[in-house]
C-alpha cells in the first residue's frame, strides 16, 4: 500500500509540473436577431378593368375592383420587389422596384386591357408618398395622371395651379392648399377637360388620381391624415 501511494504521489506531481490537466476550449456562438426593416403601401386600381392575383414581393394583396383602392397601407419587408398581377385577361409583370424601409407608396395599376397601344397595356407604377404635414389649415394636394388617350394635363384647384403639362403615367409634387371645398379643373392645350368639387380637409393629405371616361376624365380622391 505505500508504495501504491507513492506511485500516485508521483503521478500527481508529474501532472502539476505540466501545468495541470488541460480543459477542451468551448465557443459560445451568439445569434443575431434578424432585423426585418417593412415598407407600407397603398394599392389603387386605376386600370380599365378589375384586379386579381397582385402580388408584391412575396405579398399577396386582396383583389381590387376598377377604381378601389386598399383603405389602409399593407405592411410588407422592404427591398427590391416585384410586381404581378391581371388585370381583365392581360397580365402585369413588373420588374423590381425599390421599396425602402420606413416609407409609404402608393402602387397605381393603370392602363387600358382592351386598347391595341402597348404604352396604354395596363402597368403598375409606383410613387413614392411625402408625408410631411402641411401648415395648420392648409391640406397637401398631388395628382397623378392615369387617364390614357388623354394626353397632357394641366391641373388647377380654385384657379391656382398644381401642375402644368403633366404627362400619362405621372404624378405632381404636393401642393399646399387651403383646406376647404375646391375646383379642381383638368385642363387639355388650355380648354377644360374635367372638372369636380372636392372637400379638400385641413390637416390632411390628398391624392387625386385622373381616370379616363368617355369624353373626359373621373377622379379617384384618397385623403389620410398627416402624421
Amino acid at each position: 500500500m505505500k508504495t501504491r501511494h507513492l506511485f500516485f504521489a508521483a503521478l500527481l506531481a508529474g501532472i502539476t509540473a505540466c501545468g495541470g490537466v488541460q480543459e477542451a476550449e468551448t465557443t459560445t456562438v451568439v445569434e443575431e436577431p434578424v432585423v426585418v426593416e417593412n415598407t407600407m403601401v397603398r394599392i389603387v386600381n386605376a386600370a380599365s378593368d378589375n384586379l386579381t392575383g397582385l402580388t408584391i414581393g412575396e405579398v399577396e394583396v386582396d383583389n381590387r375592383a376598377q377604381g378601389s383602392f386598399t383603405t389602409t397601407r399593407v405592411e410588407m419587408p422592404a427591398g427590391d420587389l416585384p410586381i404581378s398581377g391581371t388585370v381583365g385577361v392581360l397580365g402585369v409583370n413588373e420588374s423590381a422596384t425599390e421599396f425602402a424601409p420606413d416609407t409609404n407608396y402608393t402602387v397605381v395599376l393603370m392602363g387600358d386591357a382592351t386598347s391595341a397601344n402597348p404604352q396604354e397595356s395596363p402597368r403598375a407604377v409606383v410613387f413614392e408618398d411625402d408625408m410631411t404635414p402641411p401648415s395648420a389649415g392648409n391640406c397637401r394636394v398631388r395628382f397623378i395622371h392615369a387617364g390614357t388617350g388623354v394626353g397632357n394635363v394641366s391641373v388647377a384647384v380654385n384657379g391656382s395651379s398644381i401642375t402644368n403639362n403633366i404627362s400619362y403615367g405621372n404624378a405632381s409634387t404636393f401642393n399646399e392648399i387651403s383646406g376647404a371645398t375646391a375646383d379642381l379643373v383638368v385642363s387639355v392645350n388650355g380648354q377644360p377637360l374635367a372638372t369636380d368639387s372636392i372637400p379638400f380637409i385641413s390637416e390632411r393629405l390628398f391624392t387625386v388620381i385622373g381616370t379616363p371616361i368617355e369624353g373626359g376624365m373621373e377622379f379617384i380622391v384618397i385623403n389620410e391624415p398627416a402624421p
